[in-house]
């Protein structure tokens, strides 16, 4: 429920609630990639940059092919 409340409002460019939601749906599911690559958006449109850097890097080692 909570990555679908996310969508809506990451449609509705609302970053910081879209941001809320889709962490609270990460907790659930630590090991989506979807939800990772939402958040990384996210972050870069709050101003978190740290954290979407910390994300980014973590979703490359984790499917990287090498």
């Amino acid at each position: 429920m909570n990555e679908m409340l996310g969508n809506q409002y990451f449609m509705a460019r609302n970053y910081t609630l879209a941001e809320a939601e889709y962490l609270n749906a990460f907790d659930q599911t630590p090991e989506s990639i979807e939800l990772k690559k939402k958040l990384i958006i996210c972050f870069t449109q709050t101003d978190k940059l740290n954290q979407a850097v910390d994300y980014a890097l973590e979703l490359a080692k984790t499917t990287s092919h090498f």
